[in-house]
């Protein structure tokens, strides 16, 4: 005899819920600010990152031939995506609970548990998404390790500045901390300055706060003479000299154990740049998917009936990707150590 029927949503609406719940879970997380998401119709990863603009103008004079200007070159890459997936499962009691006594037969609706594991799959997959940016923006490097020995890794060369340790707040010089960093936009198309954004925890920007250097950011004044004593009064006196503006991120995941890891470690400024002509620094890349159909870029989402193959009876419900980081400018981000 055959199972009872199940109802629970077919991959389009699937699909449908997920592009209702991705704005939501993407907006809490600025790593999206700067890793945008886009889709490639392709199986591997390939970008150029673009060398930087040079030259002066040429004089051509009153009946002169103009220069040629030599196109801006660049190094190619290319990279195997990672391939990623998990499944929930709806168990033998969650379906036997719901069979209603009386109705023999009639069909067993599961679509809220179907959407309440889709919503945990969703959640795990943009926290991966968000650790692979956060890793590249504030160490220049990830490396994920299946079960299986597969493995997700690649290294970028990102700037980096040794700056004076904040945690000594009579000694420490944030001021000019910033202002030596900022030095190292020169000859690379970026600009380090207001436009610019220094990413830290709670607790780095918290020693920040302490600092009672006069002769650095402790002997800054508001307009109304007091101490600088907030982020806001911070950023007016970065923003005042051309130096970049501090934002707090003091996000991160929970990890199999129950400890939450931060995005942003301890004593780790990540100074992200603007380029001059506003260029993307980054992105995150969905690549072709042989789980979608006709292999098509992008995640996928399915619902799997297993009863009759396995007991006990389950339903597997599917989220996957294909995908990888794209860095265009690696030296438009500054790693600045304040330990």
């Amino acid at each position: 005899m055959a199972p009872v029927s199940l109802i629970y949503p077919e991959v389009f609406e699937i699909q449908q819920i997920e592009q209702d719940l991705l704005p939501n879970l993407t907006m809490s997380n600025p790593i999206f600010e700067i890793m945008p998401i886009v889709s490639v119709n392709a199986t591997r990863l390939r970008w150029i990152q673009s060398d930087s603009y040079s030259g002066l103008a040429t004089l051509r004079g009153l009946d002169g031939q103009p220069g040629n200007v030599r196109a801006v070159g660049g190094d190619e890459f290319e990279a195997r995506p990672g391939v990623y997936g998990n499944f929930g499962t709806i168990d033998e009691e969650e379906m036997t609970e719901r069979g209603q006594f009386g109705s023999f037969g009639a069909p067993v609706n599961i679509t809220d548990l179907v959407m309440q594991r889709q919503e945990q799959l969703l959640t795990i997959r943009i926290n991966r998404l968000a650790w692979l940016g956060w890793q590249l923006v504030t160490r220049g490097t990830y490396n994920v390790l299946s079960r299986n020995g597969a493995r997700h890794t690649d290294t970028y060369t990102l700037q980096t500045y040794n700056a004076s340790a904040w945690g000594t707040p009579s000694t420490a010089t944030p001021l000019a901390d910033f202002r030596g960093a900022q030095l190292l936009s020169r000859g690379h198309s970026v600009s380090f300055g207001a436009g610019a954004t220094a990413w830290m925890n709670r607790a780095t920007a918290n020693k920040l706060l302490t600092n009672t250097n006069a002769a650095d950011l402790g002997g800054k004044r508001t307009s109304g003479l007091a101490n600088v004593l907030s982020i806001s009064e911070t950023n007016q006196v970065l923003n005042g000299e051309d130096l970049p503006t501090i934002r707090i991120w003091d996000g991160g995941y929970l990890d199999d154990t129950g400890t939450f890891q931060l995005d942003i470690p301890a004593d780790v400024v990540s100074i992200v740049g603007q380029r001059v002509n506003g260029a993307p620094l980054m992105d995150f890349a969905y690549t072709r998917n042989a789980n979608n159909a006709d292999s098509a870029p992008g995640p996928y989402a399915f619902v799997k009936d297993r009863r009759g193959e396995t007991v006990p009876p389950i339903v597997e419900v599917h989220d996957g990707f294909n995908g990888g980081l794209r860095v265009y400018h690696p030296t438009s981000i500054i790693l600045m150590d304040v330990s």
